[in-house]
């Protein structure tokens, strides 16, 4: 298993820049297991398996575009899966 936490940071060195954002804190919680059979492998893993929304960049709107606001970048939500491997 593996926890981890990221406190908030700033887009930019300089609070008093025009493009400063802020991006919030955030946790992370991931868990895997493996079990092995001669040359196999078999293993089941789970990442941000807490589904929290984690905002990993943030854009600030370009004055004049067409786009209205901040544009977010977020990490991938919740995602479980297996793996299989054989060494040879």
């Amino acid at each position: 298993a593996n926890y981890s936490y990221r406190s908030w940071a700033g887009t930019t060195f300089n609070p008093l820049d025009s493009n400063y954002r802020v991006i919030p804190s955030q946790r992370s919680l991931d868990a895997s297991a493996t079990y092995r059979v001669g040359t196999m492998q078999f293993g089941l893993f789970g990442n941000n398996l807490t589904n929290g929304t984690k905002v990993v960049n943030v854009s600030a709107a370009v004055p004049g575009s067409l786009q209205p606001g901040d544009q977010y970048f977020y990490a991938r939500p919740r995602t479980v899966g297996l793996r299989f491997a054989v060494d040879y």
